[in-house]
């Protein structure tokens, strides 16, 4: 007796994939709860997912994410502008940034002047400085544009008193 094989033809309907149907709010919300190196990395899961981790809304530069960036193949020392980088990319509003700069890394000046400018823009409500360097760092005197502003804490940091008629409005 013979078998005959019937070939099935595929379907033209895509299974449904749970992730790709998540809302962009338990996205963002997922990711937000992530060490930011890894929330960067959800980009390889897929094409739908290659620009998602630019919805987060907390960016936390720890202690971790500089031993990530130091551990990548190529970095002899760290970068700042792979902070810059990832700043650019961010779509929505930052909620809370948090950098903490490690004795042993050395950033500009500058670079933090353009982030806190940046994040001036960027209706940010919590803001984190921890300098663990032995030197206090001066913070712009942009970090008054920071009107959103509901919880500051700095940490070996320091900043010239405010000009009349500026500061922290919801602090």
């Amino acid at each position: 007796m013979e078998q005959v094989h019937r070939k099935r033809k595929a379907s033209k309907s895509k299974p449904e994939d749970a992730f790709n149907s998540l809302s962009d709010n338990v996205i963002t919300n997922i990711l937000d709860r992530l060490p930011l190196e890894k929330a960067v990395r959800t980009a390889i899961l897929s094409r739908n997912w290659r620009c998602k981790w630019a919805m987060l809304t907390q960016l936390i530069f720890d202690k971790g994410f500089f031993e990530y960036v130091r551990g990548l193949v190529g970095y002899k020392r760290f970068d700042e502008k792979c902070i810059s980088r990832l700043l650019l990319h961010v779509n929505g509003p930052i909620t809370k940034f948090v950098l903490c700069i490690p004795d042993n890394i050395v950033l500009d000046v500058e670079d933090i002047n353009h982030w806190v400018l940046f994040l001036s823009r960027k209706g940010i409500n919590e803001l984190s400085m921890i300098n663990m360097h032995e030197n206090a760092l001066k913070l712009p005197t942009s970090s008054f544009s920071l009107l959103n502003l509901k919880h500051l804490k700095l940490r070996n940091c320091y900043l010239h008193p405010a000009p009349i008629d500026c500061g922290f409005p919801n602090i």
